[in-house]
């Protein structure tokens, strides 16, 4: 179960284009996603060795915006690691309030998104990435259940989850200048799973790379963006 805890997006997506820039959000929002009608972006999964293990597929199909606020949908397919696809599912990612959020959803693994294909419901909370943040600062926890055919039952908790530096990173879709958050993370299923995890998000770009470890600090596995467009 090494890899249960690898993240597709991991997360948390992350994730690729930008918004276009001759319109602000209401609020002043500072996105870490492609608030776009279109937007598409790959997000590749590795073990701790490098191996590959499989891809995220993104589109953000539809845009919804009320007042101070905007909200998108986005369509994700998961594909193993010899590019078949297992599942899909959508998610959303909004600005509230001049305060970037996006789904929890976004953070399943890849074990857990190879059960999603049967009769299975998510929820999950919203977590942000205050458009002031700064190294030391803590940020908000969630959890995310996964029900799958009413018979096995996931939930995912993060916390202790705060910025912890300013970054460069490089991956296939070029060099990013990068906010790193990191996070404890505890998966219950049949039994427990403790690790960490850190996520580096770019301004109007999304999360470029994702790495998570078990409980001893140990790499288990990584993602990171592979490609993105317009």
């Amino acid at each position: 179960m090494k890899k249960f805890i690898i993240l597709v997006f991991g997360l948390f997506l992350f994730l690729a284009i930008g918004i276009p820039k001759e319109k602000k959000f209401l609020g002043d929002c500072t996105a870490y996603f492609p608030m776009r009608e279109g937007a598409e972006f790959v997000i590749k999964n590795y073990n701790s060795k490098g191996k590959y293990q499989g891809k995220a597929e993104h589109k953000v199909l539809s845009k919804d915006e009320s007042g101070d606020n905007l909200q998108v949908s986005v369509a994700s397919k998961i594909f193993d690691k010899k590019d078949e696809e297992l599942t899909n599912l959508e998610y959303q990612v909004r600005c509230v309030d001049g305060q970037f959020e996006f789904k929890m959803t976004g953070g399943l693994s890849m074990d857990q998104m190879a059960g999603a294909g049967m009769n299975t419901t998510v929820d999950g909370d919203f977590l942000d990435i205050p458009a002031d943040a700064s190294p030391g600062q803590d940020l908000k926890d969630g959890r995310v259940t996964i029900n799958i055919s009413e018979v096995m039952r996931i939930t995912t908790t993060i916390s202790n989850r705060k910025v912890e530096a300013i970054e460069e990173i490089t991956t296939e879709a070029g060099t990013f200048e990068c906010m790193k958050i990191t996070y404890d993370i505890e998966t219950k299923m049949l039994m427990t799973f403790r690790g960490s995890a850190a996520e580096w998000y770019a301004k109007e770009v999304g999360m470029v790379r994702s790495e998570s470890c078990n409980k001893k600090g140990k790499l288990t596995g990584y993602s990171e963006l592979a490609s993105i467009s317009n």
